[in-house]
């Protein structure tokens, strides 16, 4: 008899609770429970499909040539103790969570970057200050953009540069104390009076 063996059967639900049932761990009585089991399942939940009894009855046959193997010494038992303490597993645990999971740490030019602990704070601490400058640089032309704003709506309401200049030079000549000399600016209560955007304003 040619069978092919594995020290561990992993066996279906309807299977599984067929042998919790039964009060043994005999293989040999087992084959005869999932020959049972697998006929029931068949009955109450397969009939008229003809894929889903294919696959029961392949899965019976497995777990009968995996219970005739136990039963007859072809199948050694086999018991994995896994000690967490294990320095080469934790040292293989480092090495793949490394590689596999956390992503890469480069310096410029491409280059891996060390992993002794020194090395990553010197790293760091040059990544932060180099954010720094870049958010002191950020925040000063932020600043100077809102500046230019503000003289583009300080421009924008100033009325008296939409004046020509003939008369912006009538109301300099007529505000200067000098009859030879026009005023050097436009006086204040006219600059005032030019910015009112209504009559009731212009009467404060």
């Amino acid at each position: 008899v040619t069978c092919e063996t594995t020290n561990i059967f992993l066996p279906a639900p309807w299977l599984k609770n067929a042998i919790l049932v039964e009060d043994t761990v005999c293989p040999f009585e087992l084959i005869l429970v999932s020959h049972q089991a697998s006929g029931d399942f068949i009955q109450n939940h397969c009939e008229g499909d003809q894929d889903l009894q294919s696959e029961i009855k392949a899965h019976h046959d497995a777990f009968v040539s995996w219970a005739w193997g136990v039963g007859h010494g072809k199948i050694e038992a086999l018991r994995l103790l896994v000690r967490p303490d294990d320095g080469e597993l934790k040292a293989h645990e480092v090495e793949i969570h490394a590689s596999a999971i956390l992503p890469p740490v480069t310096v410029g030019g491409g280059v891996p970057a060390p992993t002794d602990t020194a090395a990553v704070m010197q790293q760091l601490t040059a990544s932060l200050s180099k954010t720094s400058e870049e958010t002191a640089n950020a925040n000063q032309l932020a600043r100077e953009v809102l500046e230019l704003k503000r003289e583009k709506e300080e421009t924008s309401k100033n009325r008296l540069k939409k004046l020509h200049g003939t008369v912006t030079t009538l109301i300099r000549n007529a505000a200067s104390n000098d009859d030879e000399r026009p005023a050097p600016n436009v006086p204040e209560s006219c600059q005032r009076f030019y910015k009112c955007e209504s009559a009731g304003m212009a009467d404060q």
